[in-house]
């Protein structure tokens, strides 16, 4: 499996009435509720990196907590442990971006493991861009609008 992406926006509360319309607001253009289901089919286990940005600084971590809660609107859950930077970025921005890796691509889940200090910037010298929320995803192989 290549990498899928997704880039998600955190909505005020998680009442379908709130998500629906936070999900109106950012995303104009609807996102496919197949592509979604699609892309989920291929997710049975493996590892994601959960990035995201606030007022200049990224970073990333490698997670494995990745589900998805809804097609209509699009929704997935991510776990991350409240005491890592991502947490703390993803809490400040309410947005986050999940690149799905694929079984090549242990090099990148090892830098986003934490074995690269947690001050350095995971993110310097890979090639990445954003969408919607504006949390950086990192280029791969294959990509999945979702």
């Amino acid at each position: 499996m290549g990498t899928v992406l997704l880039d998600a926006l955190i909505g005020a509360n998680y009442d379908e009435n709130a998500m629906t319309d936070a999900y109106k607001e950012f995303l104009p253009d609807p996102v496919d509720p197949e592509q979604l289901r699609q892309a989920m089919r291929l997710w049975a286990t493996g590892v994601t990196v959960v990035t995201s940005q606030h007022e200049g600084v990224t970073h990333g971590m490698t997670v494995s907590s990745f589900t998805s809660v809804s097609l209509t609107p699009p929704q997935v859950l991510i776990a991350l442990a409240q005491s890592t930077r991502t947490h703390a970025l993803v809490k400040a921005s309410r947005t986050f971006g999940v690149t799905v890796l694929g079984a090549n691509q242990r090099v990148i889940s090892d830098r986003f493991a934490g074995r690269q200090p947690d001050n350095e910037d995971r993110l310097s010298e890979l090639k990445t861009f954003s969408l919607v929320s504006g949390a950086p995803l990192l280029e791969g192989e294959v990509r999945a609008p979702i």
